[in-house]
């Protein structure tokens, strides 16, 4: 007669397995058909072919610790059908175990420490031999089965996340560490719940140990929380950088993008072979005429590249605060940043092989900890924009830094670089031997581009403005067409006109002012200058003209307080000199000129501002 599993255990099993599922379906979802009627004999087979394969390969480990756990879960096959019955889920206990070990089996240290592992489950593990046929249908027994069961695949799932990482061959030893300690929490409620199976525990004492599982579960999962942010804190520290910059600088150019604007950029070759992990083109140039949106197009790229899950994409942005900065290898230290933020497994190497060992954050320490770090993983690309902002020696060394790292010899470790910056003789002797897309001969592109961003910014302007019914298409078309042939190809000019244009009332008004700008980025730059000069009385115009020269030369990007801050120190108690002390005031006239960061720094809007 079949036994009928109780409710209550068949949840539990269910539960256990739903999360393994879930987890593998989440983290490689190819790897599910493989699972498929997965048996215990299956597993018996696959252990003799991994100690066969390994003699071969005299790396001969003792499988037969394994004969223990695998004998024990053979005793409770009974029960098990009983709970799997009617479902797939027992070829869910094997499947993940055999690939598991498969994986491992590349690597003798890791084969070694898996068998030990399992092993000491199998010494948990009540011996039953004809007991578990007995107590089949025991409700009781069915429910601390599930339990001990549930624990079994928990250990699956975990074992599972971790040859799941990226790098685990290279930092075995770190990331191992912080697995046997998760392991260890499993194992003591393991093992209590094979103590009360062995006792015939009550319903009541199970109740009672679902209890003590949670605790002991949030406990783990507490502490581990714990260390993870405190060996991360403490990386970031050592590198000593403030790589948020770098998301604020993404996020920024990110929001500024037109929709679809920059679509084509991934379709263009060398673009597109750069992109392609198949290719075999490590490093790519893209360059352009000051304003033509190379960082806006980079940043695009790297939002493009993300879409690639199984990609790693680390971005620097070089500006001002590179040039002034001395420390050592600052963009390498501001790329490793970036990695340990997005791979927390990474940031607990770093802490016990650099960090807990007292090792000096130098160049060459930066340099040999992001090569191993990019070893780790498959397929990394890097946008460095910008170059052409910096002084020549800076130029050199971030070039010297960054172009070694690309690779594509080697087919599990793939490096690519992009570098984005202005055609000057001394860039232009370092990348020219490199693919290039020049966006000064992609006029198609880019003022196709540059119209859909017009149409829909005078839109825009004209939305709450009377236009009259006859002709007024037409005035809009003259507009349109007048602004693209006075840009040139130069997105930034566009953003100038655009900001300075909004002053105006009126279609009249926007007509003459249309009729009026200037060509180039120099004499827009000195419109602008003089239409902020001409609206303010010589007082306030020197307060505007003295906050530009300190954004100007000041030694780091200042703070909106620290720039009001000391305005009101030189300041009078005049009215007019009072109302300059507000950010927003300041903010408002000096636009589009200044900006303020997400980190509350004012910046120039580009580089070209500052020149």
């Amino acid at each position: 007669m079949n036994s009928v599993a109780d409710r209550h255990a068949r949840f539990l099993f269910q539960d256990a397995i739903e999360r393994l599922q879930q987890t593998v379906g989440t983290t490689n979802p190819q790897q599910i058909p493989h699972f498929a009627n997965s048996t215990l004999k299956d597993m018996y087979q696959a252990c003799r072919e991994i100690e066969i394969d390994m003699r071969k390969r005299r790396c001969v480990r003792n499988m037969a610790r394994l004969k223990l756990f695998l004998d024990s879960m053979h005793h409770y096959h009974p029960v098990v059908e009983v709970l799997c019955n009617g479902t797939p889920y027992v070829s869910w206990i094997w499947g993940p175990m055999k690939l598991i070990f498969q994986i491992a089996s590349e690597y003798p240290a890791a084969i070694e420490k898996l068998v030990s592992v399992y092993s000491r489950l199998g010494e948990a593990l009540p011996r039953f031999d004809k007991l578990s046929e007995a107590f089949r249908g025991n409700s009781d027994f069915q429910r601390r089965m599930a339990l001990i069961i549930s624990d079994i695949v928990e250990f699956h799932r975990e074992a599972y996340l971790f040859f799941q990482k990226k790098g685990w061959k290279y930092f075995f030893a770190t990331l191992w560490g912080n697995f046997d300690r998760r392991f260890s929490g499993l194992l003591d409620r393991f093992s209590e719940n094979c103590r009360l199976l062995e006792m015939e525990a009550s319903t009541t004492s199970i109740v009672e140990d679902l209890h003590f599982r949670r605790k002991m579960e949030e406990e783990i999962v507490k502490t581990e929380k714990e260390r993870i942010i405190s060996q991360r804190q403490e990386v970031l520290k050592w590198l000593n950088v403030q790589d948020e910059e770098q998301e604020d600088a993404l996020f920024k150019l990110r929001e500024s993008i037109h929709a679809h604007s920059c679509d084509w950029i991934q379709r263009k070759d060398p673009i597109k072979s750069w992109m392609s992990i198949m290719s075999n083109q490590p490093v790519m140039w893209l360059t352009g005429k000051p304003g033509a949106g190379k960082s806006v197009l980079s940043s695009a790229i790297a939002n493009f590249v993300r879409l690639d899950r199984h990609s790693t994409v680390l971005y620097y942005f070089c500006n001002i605060q590179h040039s002034q900065n001395t420390k050592p290898a600052y963009a390498l230290s501001t790329l490793t940043a970036e990695l340990i933020r997005d791979n927390t497994d990474l940031a607990s190497y770093v802490y016990e092989a650099y960090v807990a060992k007292s090792q000096p954050a130098s160049n060459f320490r930066i340099k040999q900890l992001l090569q191993e770090l990019l070893n780790a993983l498959p397929f990394t690309r890097i946008i460095v924009d910008g170059v052409d902002e910096l002084d020549f020696e800076q130029q050199q060394q971030i070039l010297d830094d960054i172009l070694p790292l690309a690779t594509t010899n080697d087919l599990k470790r793939i490096c690519k670089v992009l570098i984005s910056c202005r055609n000057i003789a001394t860039t232009f002797s370092r990348l020219r031997k490199y693919p290039t897309l020049d966006l000064d001969k992609q006029r198609t592109f880019m003022d196709a581009s540059i119209s859909s961003y017009i149409k829909s910014e005078l839109a825009k302007l004209c939305s709450n403005m009377q236009f009259e019914n006859h002709g007024a298409q037409g005035v809009f078309n003259e507009m349109e067409h007048e602004l693209m042939e006075k840009a040139e190809g130069m997105f930034l000019w566009v953003n100038l006109v655009i900001c300075s244009l909004k002053r105006h009332h009126g279609i009249v008004e926007l007509r003459k002012a249309v009729r009026d700008l200037p060509k180039g980025l120099d004499a827009m730059y000195s419109r602008i200058m003089a239409q902020i000069l001409h609206d303010q009385d010589e007082q306030l115009a020197s307060i505007v003209m003295t906050t530009l020269s300190w954004v100007v030369h000041s030694v780091r990007p200042l703070k909106t307080f620290e720039l009001v801050g000391t305005l009101c120190l030189r300041s009078d108690d005049d009215a007019s000199e009072r109302r300059a002390c507000s950010w927003e005031w300041l903010f408002d006239t000096c636009k589009p000129l200044l900006t303020e960061s997400k980190s509350g720094s004012v910046q120039f809007m580009h580089f070209t501002t500052r020149e």
